[in-house]
């Protein structure tokens, strides 16, 4: 079996990354990672020598909160087609308008079910019919889809509420709910970035 060097340099750079995420998410925990253990075995110091003291001034690299910071190159069409079959699946095919389909909804918050129904009233101010013509509004359309389903995720998942929570607290923004699961997953996106 032949392997590709695109193909070894992607995996040593999801090593990396994963290397990172797991530090980065050790020391959001409290715990200690050890500088030695972040360098490289050739610049490690032993227990008898001293670290040479940097030449000048250095320019700190901004570092990205989040482990994999997701583009929306990458992440927009994901969140198109998610939000296409969770609103085919929410209104079953389109012969539920949105907001029976919402009232229907178990709510145990009156608070998200008003957040809820202003998303609501936007899709149905914006159809899906109408916007799905134009594919220059296709992420807009998505996002309001992705915002109702974050509600309702949030509604019934604390384990969802605490992630979202926590990425609020981050600075991070919003914990979106769209696509549910996969790769590009609620739960694998907030366990990389440490919400989990």
């Amino acid at each position: 079996m032949r392997v590709c060097s695109r193909d070894a340099a992607a995996r040593r750079r999801r090593g990396v990354l994963a290397r990172a995420a797991y530090a980065m998410r050790k020391a959001r925990r409290g715990g200690t990672v050890s500088e030695s253990s972040l360098a490289p075995p050739a610049f490690a110091a032993s227990p008898g020598d001293t670290l040479p003291e940097p030449r000048g001034k250095r320019r700190r690299r901004r570092m990205p909160r989040c482990a994999l910071p997701l583009s929306r190159r990458v992440y927009g069409p994901a969140e198109v087609r998610a939000a296409i079959a969770f609103f085919e699946a929410f209104t079953d095919g389109g012969s539920v308008p949105v907001r029976v389909a919402a009232s229907s909804f178990p709510w145990q918050s009156g608070f998200k079910e008003r957040c809820a129904h202003t998303f609501v009233r936007s899709l149905e101010l914006f159809p899906q019919e109408r916007c799905l013509e134009n594919p220059a509004v296709w992420p807009v359309w998505a996002s309001m889809v992705n915002n109702l389903a974050t509600m309702m995720l949030k509604d019934i998942s604390p384990q969802f509420e605490q992630a979202c929570y926590r990425a609020t607290e981050a600075g991070d923004g919003p914990l979106l709910a769209l696509p549910f699961s996969g790769s590009l997953g609620w739960r694998r996106r907030a366990r990389l970035a440490g919400f989990l």
